[in-house]
């Protein structure tokens, strides 16, 4: 005979707590439906995350050559990132967000949501201020923009403690992500600093490299069925 409800009590699942407890029998069957009939969104999300952090990487890196008369990345080594950025980092990243709530999946739902809706934000500002010609990375501070980028490294900070209990793999993500955006402001706040960027964009491309890999994997290991790679 399955116990009565308890409307004193919670329990913790992957997708968060459930008030009233219900039957534990009835929350398995209910977690094992979501995952047999939902196909898990963070392959899709991560290889939106990954290209799109890869690119914005290489180009606060210097890979692209193009620089602001202070040195650090003008606005122009952008454009090209802005398809990318809007459908593919924003859009699609987003989507997969959407997708991970379905599935009960409380980290990939914040984490793919917040860096999609991030990356959407930053392709339309890049969009605006190439149309303005005001550079990104100005030779003099930005504190707005600084305090912006600020809040979205608090962010990766503290999903990057989240990760601990979802894979190494995405500790590595997150904690490279934190170090880039955390230098990305500090460069901003100064204005024009090429080191703070090109440090910033080699952790971005750090944190772009486990993504894809977090990606790989568990599409791979999903597809295989089995692990094929570790994650």
């Amino acid at each position: 005979m399955e116990s009565p409800l308890n409307p004193h009590e919670e329990q913790w699942t992957v997708s968060g707590p459930i008030r009233p407890v219900a039957p534990e029998e009835r929350i398995q069957e209910l977690e094992l439906n979501a995952h047999a009939t939902v196909a898990d969104a963070a392959p899709l999300g991560l290889a939106a995350f990954a290209a799109t952090t890869f690119t914005l990487g290489s180009a606060l890196a210097g890979w692209q050559g193009i620089v602001s008369p202070g040195g650090v990345p003008g606005v122009a080594g952008f454009v090209a990132a802005i398809p990318l950025l809007i459908i593919f980092g924003g859009i699609a990243q987003f989507i997969a967000a959407m997708w991970a709530f379905r599935k009960g999946s409380t980290f990939w739902a914040t984490f793919l949501g917040v860096f999609g809706s991030l990356y959407a934000t930053l392709g339309l500002s890049i969009l605006l201020a190439g149309a303005t010609g005001i550079p990104v990375g100005a030779t003099t501070s930005d504190v707005a923009t600084g305090v912006g980028v600020a809040m979205f490294a608090f962010i990766a900070g503290y999903l990057t403690w989240a990760a601990m209990g979802e894979s190494s793999v995405m500790v590595w993500v997150a904690g490279f992500l934190t170090a880039s955006l955390a230098l990305l402001s500090a460069g901003f706040f100064i204005g024009g600093n090429f080191l703070i960027f090109w440090a910033s964009g080699y952790a971005a491309i750090a944190s772009a490299l486990g993504a894809f890999y977090a990606s790989a994997a568990i599409v791979i290991n999903s597809t295989m069925q089995r692990e094929v790679l570790p994650y």
